[in-house]
């Protein structure tokens, strides 16, 4: 007899979408503790796509915790590229 933990895993697998992430991110973090984060993540059993949410938008953790120069920040008004995404500055960052 079966219990009903083997039944939900007996099945064929499926491809589990990522699951997504967004916690808040209302002051700068630093890019050490991103890099902490990002790996913390990694070893999770199911795949993470994580964005940082700042006051002006989100920007993807892992772009952030690579140290790039200029990032994509997802905003209301559509991405922008900026150098600092919790002080953007102008129209373009």
């Amino acid at each position: 007899m079966r219990n009903s933990t083997e039944e939900l895993h007996d099945g064929p697998r499926r491809r589990v979408g990522p699951l997504r992430l967004v916690p808040r991110a209302p002051h700068p973090i630093s890019r050490r503790d991103a890099l902490q984060l990002r790996r913390a993540l990694s070893k999770l059993p199911v795949p993470v796509r994580a964005e940082l949410e700042t006051r002006y938008g989100a920007v993807q953790l892992a772009e952030y915790a690579a140290g790039v120069r200029t990032f994509t920040l997802l905003t209301p008004y559509g991405p922008r590229e900026v150098h600092d995404p919790w002080f953007p500055r102008g129209p373009y960052g």
